[in-house]
């Protein structure tokens, strides 16, 4: 267990003092749910003066666990409640990674929809800043190589860091996939590959720019979109950030 002062926080907007002694005490008090040494934590704190956003606090946590990072996400109508939103949903996280074994190599059950009951819940999803669209734009591109993992352990990481989705590369066909948890608890897979070997996904993954992609946001209304990038025929997500703009992962290209 950490105390307090070992909790690194940083804000943004109106924070007082208080607020942020409160979001280090709550981090440092729930990390006794570790088995592990917690190497790095931080939290950051923003209060939005936007009065036009009905939830405008927002309380980010980041654990570094041994070498595996842990983070948990909550908004609220003020900060205290934000961090204590914050403080519920790590402790689950933290609860989930002493209990449960990450590297299982043994492939669950699928379903012929390529799904399977995984046992969490889906977290309450912050709400979105109403950033008018002709002032949204790309402000975080991320392109990283993909570890080859199964499914199990894809939507293992999925949960320790509080993610909608995870981009990964399935151990078991080689293909740049991801996995989502539904509204009923279930966590379903999608392939980006398509070569008569990989299992069909349920809904086709659109070949796109990134470009294409951020207007299929908008047009659509959805909060993310799983595609083959046109450029590097990789899987990639696009997504919507939490203050309206956009963001990307990629998978990078190979080597050749």
């Amino acid at each position: 267990m950490i105390s307090a002062s070992d909790v690194q926080i940083v804000s943004r907007g109106d924070v007082g003092e208080k607020q942020k002694q409160h979001a280090g005490q709550a981090v440092a008090q729930v990390t006794r749910y570790v088995g592990a040494p917690v190497r790095f934590a931080r939290v950051k704190l923003t209060l939005s003066g936007n009065p036009a956003n009905e939830r405008p606090a927002i309380a980010q946590a980041a654990l570094d666990v041994n070498g595996q990072p842990v983070r948990a996400v909550a908004t609220a109508s003020s900060l205290d409640v934000a961090v204590e939103q914050m403080h519920e949903r790590l402790r689950h996280q933290l609860e989930h990674l002493a209990t449960k074994r990450i590297a299982r190599r043994r492939r669950p059950p699928r379903s012929p929809a390529d799904e399977w009951r995984h046992g969490d819940r889906p977290t309450d999803r912050p709400a979105y800043h109403p950033r008018p669209p002709e002032e949204r734009r790309v402000l975080r591109h991320k392109t990283y190589a993909l570890e080859p993992a199964i499914a199990a352990e894809a939507a293992d990481q999925m949960t320790l860091l509080d993610y909608e989705f995870h981009l990964f590369c399935d151990a078991d066909t080689g293909c740049d996939a991801v996995v989502e948890r539904l509204t009923d608890g279930t966590i379903a897979i999608r392939h980006s590959c398509d070569d008569g070997h990989t299992p069909p996904p349920a809904l086709p993954v659109p070949t796109l720019t990134v470009e294409q992609a951020t207007d299929h946001l908008d047009l659509v209304g959805v909060d993310w979109v799983f595609f083959r990038d046109r450029g590097t025929g990789r899987g990639a997500v696009a997504y919507r950030r939490y203050d309206g703009h956009y963001g990307v992962v990629t998978a990078a290209p190979e080597r050749s």
